[in-house]
This record gives structure tokens, C-alpha cells and sequence, in this order.
């Protein structure tokens, strides 16, 4: 593997006194970050999956209606950054910064771009700010110009640009950056469909239980079933490998249903015998050790394992427990009869 060196700029407001002057005054002013980008072998980060792009949205972007996503590294990849050459240069750090965020269709002039793929850290700094001779108002900065100064968002936009190259790798030439697992996400209006998203984006537009790793489609089929009475209209995706789309929303009602019960309990403390208190304690401290942990194998075992601890105590309430039994069908993959001590909950 080897690495592309840039040197990247970054715009920042300075608001001081010129060493020459009196006044106080504003300019942009901008630094240089230098970063390392990993050139990976296109057989080390094979095609994890491929779909159709109107499914994508603004995530994913593809060439030809087809977006394709790589593996490298326990990460997933989609094109950021694609090659063009042009005559012309007219370039700003934010068109930049879009075109690496947001993919090639949000930038306003992408056929301005330049191809940035050399090993020489000069040549995007030049392009993006050329000479002082061409009458480019944004100047490096020179802390020696100032008598006194301050930036209020020198530190930010100097982090931003770090994470932004921090997530970006080349393969085949082309720039490619880390995107968030695709799912499908079961929806009806007139009929079922499944469409392809991004997780995030996901999680706010449908229930959790709608949502599908790309690799469960006949789970998707099972329940566009169950709910609908028939299979979805959806392109479906080509999935190469599957463990990267393991999607389960099983794991996110569990913990709801688990931190529910945890509130719902907390609010009668009052009423609870010692006992129960320190089960309930317990359970609340298994649940901070999985979000700690995010939420790994042995921790979700421990809370459902204090969970069902809690609920064989004198004190827990009728809500809880119906609350922690449904979350121990979700962990159990089974149905499961919860034994409590009869006595007067709260």
C-alpha cells in the first residue's frame, strides 16, 4: 500500500489590528493541513454490494444509475471524487469541500475540478489559491501582520478539514470515502416498497422494525407480508458480501424496550424494598455498560441476564415486566415465561 501526500488548505475569519494600522479589522485568511491519502489495490477492497442510484439518494453516488459499494478494512466505500481535466480553473474551498461531502451532483461547476490525484502538495494549494500577482483576496496567513488577533473558528474548520480527509482512501485512481451501511426500509402508500438508504436516514424515516440489512431480503419478504398481505416493489440489491449488511433491528428494540422499563421503574423508587432497588440498580448499570461498550455481545447478555433478575424481585411492576419480557423474546429468539414473586408492586 502506498500513500498521496496533500497539502490542503483551509478558510479561516481573522478580526485584529494590522501591524500597520490603527483600526480593527476583518479578513479571510487561510492555513494548510497535511494529509496522507492510502492508495489501496482494487483486489483488496472488493465490491460489497450494488444497486440501483435513485435508491441511493445523495449518499451513494454512482456512475451510470448503479452504485457500488467496497469493502476495506471493516469499512465501506462509496466514489467521492471523481477524475476530470479542463482547461479552466475556477474553484472555491467550499465548492471543494462539497464535491468530498456531498458527492459530484451538489457541486455547482464540477467539470472545474481539476484531477488532484499527484504526489506534489503544491498543486492544489496553487489551484485553489493562485499567486498574489492574480488578485486572489484570500492570502495565507501571516501572524507577523497583525499587532493583535483572534479567530473564531480557526480551531473548527481547521478539525473539519482533518475528519474530511480522514474517511477518504484511493482505489483504481479515483478518490472513494466511507458511507454508512445501506438498508432497505419497508414503506406502503398505495403499495409496499422498499427502498435503499442509509441507515441514519433510515432510523428517522420509518419504524425500526421496517428496517432491513441489504442481505436480509427474505426477512424483508416475510414481513412486507405479514403487514401488507404481499411482497414489496423494490429493485433489489446485489449483495457480494453479506456480513457487511447484517442489519438487525431486534438489537434496537431491545435495548428500548429494556430502557423503558428502566424509566418507567426508576420514577417508583419510593415504593421498592431494598432489594428491588439493587436489582433495578443493577439493571440500569447493565444497560450503561452496553451503550459504553456499543452495545457488544457480553453486555447485551449481562442487561438481559440483570434484567431478568429485576423482574423475579418482589417489587417490579406489572409494566416492566411485561416490558423486559418482550425484550427477552427479541434476545432469546424464543418465547420465555418470566417467574416473579407475587406481592404489591407499585
Amino acid at each position: 500500500m502506498t500513500e498521496h501526500a496533500f497539502e490542503i488548505p483551509y478558510v479561516f475569519k481573522v478580526i485584529g489590528t494590522p501591524s500597520r494600522g490603527t483600526k480593527e479589522r476583518s479578513e479571510l485568511a487561510f492555513e494548510t493541513v497535511q494529509v496522507k491519502v492510502s492508495v489501496v489495490d482494487i483486489e483488496d477492497a472488493p465490491v460489497a454490494a450494488a444497486f440501483n442510484a435513485p435508491f441511493g439518494g445523495d449518499t451513494y453516488i454512482g456512475e451510470r444509475g448503479q452504485v457500488s459499494l467496497r469493502a476495506y478494512e471493516g469499512r465501506l466505500y462509496g466514489k467521492s471524487l471523481f477524475e476530470y481535466n479542463d482547461a479552466t480553473l475556477g474553484v472555491t474551498p467550499d465548492m471543494l469541500a462539497t464535491f468530498l461531502e456531498r458527492g459530484i451532483y451538489e457541486v455547482e461547476n464540477p467539470l472545474n475540478l481539476r484531477h488532484v490525484l499527484i504526489d506534489a502538495p503544491e498543486t492544489l494549494q496553487r489551484g485553489l489559491f493562485p499567486e498574489k500577482d492574480d488578485g486572489n483576496p484570500i492570502r495565507p496567513f501571516d501572524e507577523k501582520r497583525w499587532t493583535r488577533w483572534m479567530s473564531p473558528d480557526r480551531a473548527e474548520k481547521r478539525a473539519k478539514t482533518e475528519a474530511l480527509w480522514d474517511s477518504l482512501i484511493v482505489i483504481d485512481g479515483m478518490f472513494w470515502r466511507a458511507v454508512p451501511q445501506p438498508v432497505y426500509v419497508l414503506d406502503c402508500h398505495a403499495e409496499p416498497s422498499a427502498l435503499i438508504m442509509s441507515l441514519p436516514a433510515a432510523t428517522k424515516r420509518s419504524r425500526k422494525d421496517h428496517i432491513f440489512g441489504l442481505a436480509e431480503w427474505d426477512r424483508m419478504i416475510e414481513a412486507s407480508n405479514e403487514y401488507w398481505g404481499s411482497d414489496p416493489d423494490v429493485a433489489r440489491a446485489t449483495v457480494f458480501i453479506e456480513e457487511h449488511f447484517a442489519y438487525d433491528s431486534s438489537t434496537e428494540i431491545f435495548i428500548e424496550l429494556m430502557s423503558k422499563a428502566i424509566d418507567h421503574d426508576g420514577d417508583l423508587l419510593k415504593s421498592f424494598d431494598v432489594d428491588s432497588m439493587c436489582r433495578w440498580a443493577g439493571m440500569r448499570d447493565a444497560l450503561g455498560l452496553a451503550r459504553t461498550l456499543e452495545f457488544s455481545s457480553a453486555t447485551l447478555d449481562a442487561l438481559a441476564a440483570s434484567a431478568e433478575h429485576y423482574v423475579c424481585g418482589p417489587k417490579a411492576s406489572q409494566h416492566a415486566q411485561g416490558l423486559i419480557a418482550e425484550a427477552l423474546k427479541l434476545h432469546d429468539g424464543q418465547s420465555i415465561d418470566i417467574q416473579v414473586n407475587h406481592g404489591r408492586r407499585p
